[in-house]
């Protein structure tokens, strides 16, 4: 049943993508070979569309501190999360204390003893 179920999803994912390909086959055909743009002029003419007045180097000015301030802001997220493992790793160090200094073992231990007596 799975298997049948399977080979269904298949044949109609391969029909779909076979329709999108016959549909848009024209507009494939219309492209030009090389690119016209590519990431980073992309990246460029969206940036000036919302702050047109970057330059070039502006615009790397702008890009470095972007960056930066998102370093700064993955650095505060990774010692927030550090400290909280820290805290978790100690709460449990302090669990595994408590059942060592348990004399309960010893005291099964003994009963049992004293039921095969």
């Amino acid at each position: 049943m799975l298997v049948l179920l399977s080979k269904i999803a298949l044949g109609l994912s391969a029909t779909g993508i076979i329709l999108m390909l016959t549909k848009k086959a024209p507009a494939l055909a219309e492209l030009p070979e090389t690119p016209t743009l590519t990431w980073s002029g992309a990246f460029k003419k969206r940036a000036e569309r919302v702050a047109p007045d970057f330059s070039g180097s502006s615009f790397e000015k702008f890009l470095q501190r972007i960056l930066s301030k998102t370093k700064i802001f993955i650095l505060k997220a990774e010692h927030k999360i550090n400290g909280q493992l820290r805290k978790i790793r100690r709460k449990n160090k302090a669990k595994k204390k408590d059942f060592g200094n348990d004399e309960y073992w010893d005291e099964l231990k003994n009963e049992v003893d004293d039921d095969s007596n």
